[in-house]
């Protein structure tokens, strides 16, 4: 590859980046891909093509220019980050997103985007004890919002610190009352420590929120089967089917 063809990538790249600034993705679009027919090892230029991608809901697509890139030996840090977001929050594929993450921390362990986005993706893949470090440290970057809190009780519950996790809910709850997660959440560490009265008043308001929780419902009819409210608790089990839950779950609770 030529200096002046190394040049002119990097010129059709800047040209894509004023045209993507203005909002122009069909202008921006083909400078991008000259930029990549010019050089295929242009990092930033894949990254943003796939970003623009995004933008437009064309998937498949941008999945293919972000898997190209990141296979690349210049794959960067803020190419693997975003690909590994796409990954997680797009096509919802927790455990590739958790490697692109990973390579991503190798790059830049203190960018301060990882923590949420790394923890949020183990907490997708059941891996609450690994993810709860990272939430801590995403939570103190942002202590007001609620996603890393939310996230930081889930990961806890997961690695079995109920109490630590029903504080971090019933805090949550405290500044968002119509949190549905952290509703339904706060009820299974309730459950938890056999509090089976308070884990139906929780489960009981997230169905306020969503009737047709197939998930709350299973849970509701769980805590009131063990609560000896048996004809309650078949009747959830029957909702619960009636709007796509495991059958297989509610029966078993059936008995």
């Amino acid at each position: 590859m030529t200096r002046a063809s190394l040049d002119t990538a990097d010129a059709l790249f800047d040209l894509a980046i004023a045209e993507h600034g203005t909002g122009d993705l069909a202008k921006a679009e083909p400078l991008y891909r000259r930029a990549l027919a010019g050089n295929p090892d242009h990092a930033q230029a894949a990254n943003n093509l796939a970003v623009l991608l995004v933008q437009q809901n064309r998937l498949d697509e941008a999945d293919e220019v972000f898997r190209r890139a990141a296979a690349s030996a210049s794959a960067d840090m803020d190419g693997l980050l975003n690909y590994g977001r796409f990954l997680l929050r797009r096509r919802h594929q927790p455990a590739e997103a958790v490697v692109m993450l990973r390579r991503a921390a190798a790059l830049e362990p203190d960018n301060p985007a990882l923590p949420i986005l790394l923890g949020q993706a183990l907490v997708d893949c059941g891996a609450g004890a690994e993810a709860v470090e990272l939430l801590r440290r995403a939570v103190a970057l942002e202590p007001a919002a609620p996603l890393p809190r939310s996230l930081l009780g889930k990961a806890l519950f997961l690695a079995g610190q109920w109490s630590e996790a029903e504080r971090m809910f019933s805090a949550l709850l405290e500044t968002h009352p119509a949190d549905r997660l952290a509703l339904t959440f706060l009820g299974l560490c309730r459950y938890q420590r056999k509090d089976l009265a308070a884990a139906i008043d929780c489960f009981d308001r997230a169905l306020v929120l969503k009737p047709d929780d197939a998930d709350v419902l299973i849970n509701r009819g769980i805590a009131l089967m063990d609560s000896g409210r048996l004809e309650e608790a078949r009747d959830g089990f029957v909702a619960a089917m009636a709007q796509g839950g495991d059958p297989a779950a509610a029966f078993a609770n059936l008995g």
